[in-house]
């Protein structure tokens, strides 16, 4: 329990975590158990509804997943950056029968191309929910 450790005055100079055992024998008729504020009562808090999915526009919705897989073909491209550096520097040692960097070029094109013909499907629907559930 919470002590309040009173001076000769009455008035509280510390606050200690004490039973009233320790309280006696240490500080004898000058201590009280510290009294507890009532907790605020909680706010009543209306039940929390479904979230109110957002409302967008056909352009709104293809802009936004065309947005989508530009930054999913960023990270794809980018993640081949280790391996197009290996080619290169394998390349400069002269080793024969490794991933070339033209390999590893080949690829990062390959996710452009994959990249755009995914934009141009986007395009071409007509239904925001259908433009919302396409993944690539």
């Amino acid at each position: 329990m919470e002590i309040e450790i009173l001076d000769s005055s009455g008035v509280v100079v510390n606050t200690i975590l004490a039973d009233a055992g320790f309280a006696n024998k240490f500080h004898p008729n000058r201590w009280r158990e510290k009294v507890q504020p009532d907790p605020e009562p909680e706010p009543e808090v209306e039940p929390e509804s479904e979230p109110t999915p957002e409302l967008l526009s056909l352009d709104e919705a293809k802009a936004r997943k065309v947005s989508e897989i530009k930054f999913e073909a960023g990270r794809r491209i980018t993640a081949l950056d280790w391996r197009l550096q290996r080619a290169q520097e394998r390349e400069r040692l002269g080793e024969a029968g490794v991933e070339a960097v033209a390999d590893v070029l080949v690829l990062r094109e390959q996710i452009r191309q994959a990249s755009n013909a995914a934009e141009l499907a986007v395009s071409t629907l007509t239904d925001v929910s259908a433009v919302q559930a396409f993944t690539w």
